[in-house]
């Protein structure tokens, strides 16, 4: 649908709703064609511009670059200095949209889309995405940075959505209704926003769905002196509107108008618009960033399962017509699951991947083309271990699905409440050291993210030092995973241990890194402490584990792993961190700091190992 006469007959003139014909309204002659970058310029307000934190002149200048990525993290990290880059990088914050149904027919308007990121999540599961908002610039952004199902639309300003009626399968709006009426500044705000919802039900087909991030007007944080995000007032969200309103305009010199409301009163506002079937789901901690779904239930079981957080949550992901399976309902049909058996929804999105956890299922979604190729090669190299018997043993029950084009993992889930026995791992690591491979050193240097992401941050030499001191001397392989860590381990109640994610199963990672990472991956859980600063202390600093940490005694085994092993099972593995981000860009985000503290620590290693040789 990327053509322009594909395209023309979804769309209507927004300023009179007449028959856009050959890019004009046949009724009022309305322009309604692309401009240079590929966007519809819908609105004669050029002016206009609101992006977090991030000035104008510095996104145009994003934009102009040939490498928007380097360009996007030098912005970021070294002129605003700013974390939240995933704001811009982060297509993942899309995963509430799961909720709803998404398939390769579907036909979506992503209003007020921002950086895109909603846009270009929607842009894996459907047919076409219209990504619109009255900031060019971002539109500009997501136009170089999303796939080519989506069309851009400069407005939003219009009279009406530049939509046909019946046109849409789906409408979107991600913390965009309570500003409505903060840009449409007469009327009562109430009503600004019922008329626009009814608008958006207009273009909608019979069964479309509209979705909405939107805050909990008496979310629990707000009692807690929480300012609201839109007028940064204190309790202003508790406050009755017309007190709520002499607060702002005594403060702030301006009425209050951005209303956010409670559970009823969003279903009542969407029932009047025409809309049925509403739904609701929590998202922790909030619909900007969501690390985790939980499906709404009455309040008195919200409380029972996460007290004040879930009860008074402090957003809502909202949908109607919430009978319609969404896509997550069709994940869990194809393998003969119900709906009402989902625990949570993950957002695991350094990985591109969305977990979602039955009572007796693990199941993962790809949301980024590369993590689709990943998930599928894992269940081929499971498939293959179990024709070849010496894993069986560690191989959980796995299939995959394929739901609307998308390769879907399905893991028998069997854990337990005790966290599995480490030692039980024993036989694997026999297994591992059984296979053996020797490969040289140097060749296993071959970290693509790690050498750019040393680039990036101006430490290349660094890559060069490293291949230098591993040389072509033998390095023993394993042949079996070499990615292991305990976020890959399940459990059934009796403590045997099944290993997750295969991807890595090949020998190209040394003998003893599986090990390593495990106890590494311990000493965080036991401690707290993030990774960089637990393989400081161990391999720098007499190798002495947590007295909780099931590997503690293996600190002498720690002693013995040789500088070029321990140099490369870090550098492996940052490059695998870096790896699973969707592009070279998204590594960039809050997590940054950690993975230059890593590189730190590598070079330490690497200064140590040197002199030591000398």
């Amino acid at each position: 649908m990327n053509a322009e006469n594909d395209l023309e007959p979804l769309f209507a003139c927004p300023a009179c709703r007449g028959e856009i014909r050959e890019a004009c309204c046949q009724t009022c002659g309305f322009v309604f064609a692309r401009d240079e970058n590929g966007i519809f310029r819908l609105t004669a307000n050029r002016e206009f511009y609101f992006r977090e934190k991030m000035p104008r002149e510095a996104l145009q200048r994003i934009n102009r670059s040939e490498d928007i990525h380097r360009s996007c993290y030098q912005v970021f990290k070294q002129e605003l200095q700013w974390k939240y880059d995933f704001y811009a990088l982060d297509h993942n914050r899309g995963v509430g949209t799961i909720l709803c149904r998404l398939h390769p027919d579907a036909v979506v308007l992503d209003y007020g889309a921002g950086w895109g990121n909603l846009t270009k999540f929607m842009s894996h599961f459907v047919g076409h995405v219209f990504s619109m908002d009255m900031t060019y610039e971002s539109l500009h952004f997501c136009q170089r940075t999303g796939e080519r199902n989506i069309t851009c639309l400069h407005g939003g300003d219009g009279v009406f959505l530049p939509f046909r009626d019946r046109s849409l399968d789906l409408v979107v709006l991600n913390g965009v209704l309570e500003w409505i009426p903060e840009y449409l500044t007469s009327g009562d705000p109430r009503e600004v926003q019922l008329a626009f919802l009814r608008e958006a039900r207009r273009v909608l087909k019979s069964g479309g769905q509209i979705f909405i991030g939107i805050e909990h007007r008496y979310g629990w944080v707000y009692f807690r002196g929480l300012p609201d995000e839109h007028t940064e007032l204190e309790y202003a969200t508790l406050l009755p509107r017309s007190l709520a309103d002499r607060v702002s305009m005594r403060r702030r010199q301006k009425p209050y108008r951005t209303y956010t409301y409670s559970r009823d009163g969003y279903r009542t506002l969407l029932e009047e618009a025409g809309f049925a079937d509403i739904g609701f789901a929590t998202p922790d901690p909030d619909y900007r960033d969501i690390v985790a779904i939980h499906p709404a239930q009455t309040p008195w079981r919200d409380w029972l399962e996460g007290g004040l957080r879930r009860s008074l949550p402090h957003s809502f992901l909202i949908r109607s017509n919430a009978g319609v399976p969404g896509f997550v309902e069709s994940v869990l049909a194809a393998n003969q699951e119900r709906g009402l058996a989902i625990r949570a929804i993950e957002n695991r999105n350094h990985k591109s991947v969305v977990v979602v956890r039955t009572d007796r299922t693990l199941y993962k979604i790809p949301t980024a083309p590369f993590a689709a190729r990943r998930l599928r090669h894992e269940a081929m190299v499971v498939e293959r271990a179990e024709r070849e018997g010496g894993l069986r043993d560690f191989l959980p029950w796995m299939r995959c699905l394929e739901v609307n084009g998308v390769p879907v993992q399905a893991i028998g889930w069997l854990a337990g409440e005790e966290q599995p026995d480490l030692a039980l791992l024993e036989p694997f690591f026999a297994l591992q050291q059984a296979g053996v491979v020797s490969m040289p050193a140097k060749a296993l240097l071959d970290c693509p993210h790690l050498e750019s992401f040393l680039d990036f941050n101006d430490r290349l030499p660094l890559h060069a030092e490293l291949e230098a001191f591993l040389g072509d001397e033998p390095v023993a392989c394993a042949f079996a995973h070499g990615d292991l860590q305990p976020g890959h381990l399940l459990a059934d109640p009796q403590g045997a241990l099944r290993i997750i994610d295969w991807s890595m199963y090949a020998p190209s990672a040394p003998l003893h890194g599986d090990r390593l990472r495990l106890l590494l991956g311990e000493e965080e859980r036991c401690t707290g402490q993030e990774f960089d600063k637990v393989a400081m202390r161990l391999l720098l600093e007499g190798a002495a584990p947590s007295p909780g940490n099931r590997f503690a005694g293996q600190a002498a085994w720690l002693r013995t792993l040789s500088a070029r092993e321990i140099l490369l099972i870090l550098a492996r593995h940052l490059d695998g961190r870096m790896g699973c981000f969707a592009n070279t860009a998204a590594i960039f985000h809050a997590f940054n700091h950690r993975f230059l503290r890593t590189v730190d620590l590598i070079d330490r290693l690497l200064r140590h190992a040197v002199a030591a040789r000398g």
